[in-house]
């Protein structure tokens, strides 16, 4: 039932000449940056799929391109995604999507990562067979990491073919008592999750190397998140430090 990328690639390049329809998309991979994140972050996430839509856009909101010459003939897949996305809670995440119909349509299996490589399945969301209807589905997930938590839907057909859909996340602070950092390892801009108690303009911070230097210091400018610049350090481990009249933390980090 499903097709290769390569297959559906030349299958709608030969189809376009007899059967054309403007606004479509087909298969390519890119990384996705979720909000929050850094360019250079992004970079290292596993890459998202854009899909072909029966409706000739592409599906979510996930991006796409136009097919040979701008146009392509339209191929209708066994389930057509129209939403996916996620809605940070007190005390979890709740997923939520949507589909415009299904095909032969098992479900769905929810999966979960930390780094946006390896994936580990949570649930499985049974579907609705095959239905021209629109269907709404959600999954609330409340085994979260602190830092950044990644999903994706893995839609299963009743002969077990199956896709992923594009890849959501958010970053979990466990109600704002850790000092997070991220992205780690870092390239050049690190952002900093201030815990609860380190308000702004109160608190200041300092990066230590691992020989015990302070190689960069400054005030606290946010009372949720600021974004500190450091590709001027050196390759190397560090610590980043918080501090007020009250209390201390560290984390560390990994500079490239």
């Amino acid at each position: 039932m499903k097709k290769s990328i390569t297959t559906l690639f030349y299958l709608l390049f030969y189809m376009a000449a007899s059967q054309a329809q403007t606004g479509c998309c087909h298969f390519i991979s890119t990384n996705q940056c979720l909000p929050g994140f850094t360019e250079s972050f992004c970079a290292s996430i596993a890459p998202s799929t854009w899909y072909l839509s029966s409706t000739g856009t592409c599906n979510n909101a996930v991006g796409g391109m136009p097919g040979p010459g701008g146009v392509c003939h339209i191929s209708a897949l066994p389930v057509e995604l129209i939403d996916f996305r996620s809605i940070k809670l007190k005390t979890s995440i709740k997923l939520i999507w949507a589909t415009a119909s299904e095909t032969d349509n098992k479900g769905f299996e929810v999966q979960q990562s930390y780094d946006g490589v390896d994936w580990q399945a949570l649930e499985f969301v049974e579907g609705h067979g095959t239905s021209f209807e629109q269907h709404e589905y959600e999954y609330k997930v409340e085994r979260l990491k602190a830092g950044a938590n990644y999903f994706r839907l893995k839609q299963i057909d009743f002969d077990d073919a199956f896709e992923f859909s594009n890849v959501v996340g958010e970053v979990w602070t466990n109600n704002r008592s850790e000092l997070l950092v991220l992205p780690n390892p870092v390239v050049d801009g690190l952002r900093v999750f201030i815990p609860s108690g380190f308000d702004e303009n109160q608190s200041k911070y300092q990066i230590i190397s691992i020989t015990g230097q302070i190689v960069k210091s400054g005030t606290v400018t946010d009372k949720s998140s600021m974004k500190i610049e450091i590709s001027e350090l050196p390759s190397g481990t560090y610590f980043f430090r918080i501090s007020n009249k009250r209390a201390t933390k560290d984390t560390k980090f990994i500079k490239l």
